[in-house]
């Protein structure tokens, strides 16, 4: 919690709301992590994981930071449903009810963006 010294009290302001927000970001940012482990182990075009620690973890930074450099080149609806089925690991069925949008969106979003990560990634992790 590096940013409990910036706070100030504003009494107009929730302080259990600026709390909840610095978790839900780090939460995000937990997620994140772990959306960039699932990209690297199920990206074909990418060599099997080194046996090293630190290359993996390598790996794992550079394909996050990729995914945080594409997102912008992406719809938010179509980002969310990439998100919500892959990195989230929810069934395609319940993304697509939650934006009301078809299964096939759903399926077409991860197609999209991987591809798209692929070409983003492309030479890097050789």
């Amino acid at each position: 919690m590096n940013k409990l010294p910036a706070f100030q009290y504003d009494e107009d302001r929730s302080f259990r709301s600026w709390v909840r927000t610095i978790l839900l970001n780090k939460w995000r940012d937990g997620r994140r992590l772990l959306a960039a482990r699932l990209v690297v182990q199920d990206l074909d075009a990418l060599p099997a994981p080194a046996d090293d620690q630190e290359e993996r973890e390598e790996r794992q930074r550079l394909v996050a930071r990729a995914l945080d450099l594409i997102r912008g080149d992406f719809h938010p609806h179509v980002w969310r449903a990439f998100w919500e089925f892959f990195a989230a690991d929810r069934p395609a069925a319940a993304v697509a009810a939650e934006l009301g949008v078809s299964v096939d969106v759903v399926y077409s979003a991860k197609c999209r963006i991987l591809r798209r990560l692929r070409q983003e990634l492309d030479g890097l992790l050789d």
